[in-house]
């Protein structure tokens, strides 16, 4: 992973697609699922952040969909971590458990550096303290979520564990207004059905199974 490169792309949903697709080179399939087949049974990401499958020969890892697109990048890489270490499993918003700790740590230092966090930390100053502020102009800039600089923030012990729960608080509101408006624009536009399937299996997956058709392998 080329992490200015990652930085470059025009927003959080063009980084996670060169993250997917530099993960997918190295033989990991990556897929977005957020239900059971339809709409009618979405799974919220309260539920479910995203899960590894931990295999030799076919390591799998699912996001999401439902999930805030800034975040896909940070369950991406923090699902992967749990393939390194070969433990398969789970990941919802709780902090509780020693392996979900050490993925959050991987994959966080891997989008943005403890001096980098202490960067935010002083800049939080030149937005009049305003530190919502601050670190929504800084995710929107490393192409990360505002809730994991948040976190970071409170780790490094920049902010209290109170000003973190508060600032997560209003994250969380301001993701939940955006899928709002997001839900309103797709009830004018259909938008494209079959893209949007190709998109959710991702590419490694897609190409395996058209390799495994013209070879006769899959009926």
């Amino acid at each position: 992973l080329d992490i200015d490169e990652f930085r470059k792309k025009r927003n959080a949903h063009d980084a996670f697609s060169y993250l997917r697709e530099s993960v997918e080179k190295k033989r990991f399939y990556v897929l977005l699922i957020g239900d059971l087949g339809s709409h009618h049974s979405r799974i919220p990401a309260d539920v479910f952040r995203g899960f590894a499958l931990s295999d030799p020969i076919c390591p799998f890892i699912v996001i999401n969909h439902n999930d805030a697109k800034s975040a896909w990048s940070f369950t991406l890489l923090h699902e992967l971590v749990h393939i390194w270490v070969d433990k398969s499993g789970i990941s919802d918003n709780s902090t509780e458990n020693k392996i979900e700790k050490y993925c959050n740590d991987v994959a966080s230092q891997i989008l943005v550096e403890d001096k980098e966090i202490d960067t935010l930390n002083s800049e939080i100053k030149s937005f009049d303290g305003n530190a919502f502020r601050a670190i929504q102009s800084f995710a929107a800039k490393f192409n990360v979520s505002g809730s994991m600089l948040a976190y970071r923030l409170f780790k490094r012990s920049h902010i209290s564990q109170d000003a973190w729960a508060s600032l997560s608080k209003e994250f969380k509101d301001l993701w939940i207004k955006e899928k709002e408006k997001d839900k309103n624009k797709s009830k004018t536009s259909s938008g494209n059905y079959y893209a949007t399937q190709k998109h959710r299996a991702g590419s490694a997956l897609i190409k395996i199974i058209k390799r495994s058709l013209y070879e006769g392998v899959l009926t």
